[in-house]
C-alpha cells in the first residue's frame, strides 16, 4: 500500500429494509427523512476519518448546502443541515440526496424534505 488509509463507505439502510451484511465497512452514513426545518446526516466510522465532505444534491445533481468540510472522529457523528438559513429555506419540497466523500471513496444516502 501506499501508506494511505482508504474507508470503505456504505449507507445505511431504510427503516424497515432488510440489511445487507457488509462486516468490513468503515464508515456509513444515513438521514433522518421526512425532514422540514432541518435533516439530520448521521456518520458512523470504525477509525477516524482524516477529512470528510459532506454535501447536499437535488435531483438534477445540483450540490445545493455543503454541511461539513472537517476530520470525522471515530464513532458517530451528527451533522445537522438547517435548511431554513442559508438560502436553502427557497429550496421546494422535493428528494434530496446527501453525499459524503472520504478521499476517494463516497457515500449516499437520500431524504425528503417537507415544506
Amino acid at each position: 500500500m501506499n501508506g494511505l488509509q482508504t474507508y470503505r463507505l456504505t449507507i445505511d439502510p431504510p427503516v424497515g429494509a432488510t440489511p445487507v451484511d457488509e462486516p468490513h465497512s468503515a464508515a456509513s452514513i444515513s438521514c433522518a427523512s421526512p425532514c422540514s426545518e432541518s435533516a439530520l446526516v448521521l456518520i458512523r466510522a470504525n477509525d477516524d476519518i482524516e477529512h470528510a465532505e459532506v454535501t447536499v444534491h437535488n435531483i438534477a445533481g445540483r450540490r445545493v448546502a455543503t454541511i461539513l468540510s472537517a476530520p470525522v472522529p471515530a464513532g458517530t457523528t451528527p451533522v445537522r443541515w438547517d435548511t431554513t438559513k442559508g438560502g436553502a429555506s427557497s429550496l421546494p419540497s422535493g428528494v434530496y440526496f446527501v453525499r459524503m466523500r472520504a478521499g476517494e471513496d463516497t457515500a449516499h444516502a437520500m431524504f425528503v424534505l417537507v415544506r
